[in-house]
């Protein structure tokens, strides 16, 4: 009759135990973390809450946010939106939103900003960064390149509905200065060809500008004092005979 193996002992088997259950714990380290939601209006709400649990006012963000990613090792966030639009702040300033706007995510900071445009006088500046320095003060620094712009943070609290277009969704009051903030973005645009380009070609010289028109006249000179007459029947007036 053959002998049966020895079975072997729970010593022995405990260390090959332990390897085993540590292994999952050491990949999830070793992998980089990224959370991701997905869309609807209550992913929507999620990101917003994101931000807040960050020291900024959730309202950064417009509603219809259809899904985002956090990379929780570099903080980078990447919000999708369905398509670009356009959102109005209670100040009636202008934001644009791009298809997806990302930024590196850290307390109080948003910056490295990308898809997130703000309107000041009739241009369009990219926003490269929102800070929250001092949250007891209620303001809110926006980076546009050349500047810091500093808001009430009390603006951006709730997030806003985000239209097509940047005309969509407003008052007729509202449409109407929009319309009107265009057109005179044409009109100038068409004063300033018809009446600086001559100045920059040199085409004319010593301009005046009366109304909208230019004219030519001389370089100052020696003042010519001049008497008139009436011109008698078959003169001809010229510049040097006045008549």
């Amino acid at each position: 009759m053959a002998k049966q193996r020895p079975l072997p002992s729970t010593l022995a088997v405990l260390p090959l135990l332990l390897l085993l259950g540590a292994l999952p714990l050491a990949l999830s380290h070793a992998a980089p973390r990224t959370a991701v939601a997905g869309g609807g209006d209550a992913m929507a709400d999620t990101i917003h809450e994101l931000l807040r649990t960050h020291g900024l006012p959730g309202g950064l963000l417009p509603r219809g946010v259809e899904s985002y990613s956090l990379d929780e090792a570099n903080g980078l966030l990447e919000a999708r939106l369905s398509a670009p639009c356009y959102a109005k702040y209670d100040d009636g300033d202008l934001a644009f939103f791009d298809t997806v706007v990302r930024g590196n995510l850290s307390f109080g900071a948003l910056r490295g900003v990308e898809g997130l445009s703000q309107e000041e006088l009739f241009v369009w500046l990219p926003v490269k960064g929102i800070v929250v320095a001092d949250p007891g003060s209620g303001v809110i620094l926006f980076d546009i390149g050349y500047a810091h712009k500093r808001l009430s943070r009390s603006l951006f609290e709730e997030p806003p509905d985000c239209k097509p277009s940047a005309s969509a969704g407003t008052d007729a009051a509202d449409a109407a200065r929009w319309k009107d903030r265009q057109g005179g973005i044409k009109s100038h645009a068409q004063f300033s060809s018809l009446n600086l380009f001559p100045f920059v070609t040199g085409r004319c010289s010593w301009p005046e500008v009366q109304g909208r028109g230019t004219r030519r006249r001389k370089p100052p000179g020696p003042e010519v004092k001049r008497s008139y007459r009436k011109c008698n029947e078959g003169e001809i007036q010229t510049e040097d005979r006045q008549c």
